[in-house]
């Protein structure tokens, strides 16, 4: 039984300014973002709760 069955995902490098703006874009439609990351890398990226949900309220 596969958990993901019809969903779709990408990865990318939040290293590149290029590639957080495409975050940037899909974290403004309703999906779910999951992210894999050690504590406190998310926020150094800019990619973190705080940062999302202004985008996304």
């Amino acid at each position: 039984m596969s958990i993901n069955r019809g969903r779709r995902s990408i990865t990318v490098s939040l290293r590149d300014e290029k590639n957080r703006r495409i975050v940037y874009e899909l974290a403004k439609k309703p999906h779910i973002l999951l992210e894999n990351f050690r504590p406190a890398v998310a926020e150094k990226l800019d990619v973190d709760y705080e940062a999302i949900v202004k985008m996304n309220p």
